[in-house]
């Protein structure tokens, strides 16, 4: 058996070379970059998702663990009560001072989902076997494609926006900031500057 990087004579069957010790047992490709993180909440549209998220070179993809419709939250009136009602006696009184006054059809802003720049799909656990260490019980995903992608802002809050032609995804707060932001960035997504 011939060595490929030194070119020494070796006996067949041989692990190593006997003259330069290169490996003759096959190499693993190269594993592609990614980041998991294990729990994050997702809010896009009607919708707030929790689960493991997964990014790659190619895209950000988000794992369903929970799902909620979570339109009322996109009212006056639902963000009184999701906000203020959460704040003890006082946040109490406002709310219900404010309840009477406002009508369930004031929208904050539209919202609409585009589905050609989020990509749906079934069984993310053998599709992405990477990310299995990081997931509890999870039957589907969505994706958005770095090709999809318009622009990537990061908020005060480490709060990271994924902005599409049509809908805007908002993640929660991300400790990693520096690092998601670094590996964006090495990867050629649109991250406005910040």
């Amino acid at each position: 058996m011939k060595c490929a990087k030194c070119g020494a004579l070796n006996a067949e069957g041989a692990e190593f070379c006997s003259f330069c010790y290169e490996s003759f047992k096959p190499k693993a490709a190269a594993k592609a970059p990614s980041l998991i993180f294990p729990a994050v909440v997702t809010e896009f549209g009607l919708w707030e998702t929790v689960g493991p998220l997964l990014i790659t070179r190619e895209a950000f993809y988000f794992l369903v663990e929970k799902c909620q419709d979570v339109s009322d939250r996109k009212t006056v009136k639902g963000q009184i009560k999701h906000g203020l009602m959460h704040q003890g006696l006082v946040g109490m009184a406002i709310g219900m001072a404010f309840n009477e006054a406002l009508s369930e059809k004031m929208p904050l802003k539209p919202v609409e989902v585009d589905l050609k720049t989020i990509h749906w799909g079934r069984d993310p656990l053998q599709n992405f076997p990477e990310i299995r260490n990081h997931a509890g019980p999870c039957t589907e995903y969505f994706a958005v494609g770095k090709k999809d992608l318009t622009n990537i802002k990061v908020d005060l809050f480490s709060r990271f926006h994924l902005v599409t032609s049509k809908a805007e995804i908002t993640t929660s707060s991300m400790e990693e900031r520096d690092l998601i932001t670094g590996f964006l960035r090495s990867g050629g997504y649109p991250l406005e500057n910040h």
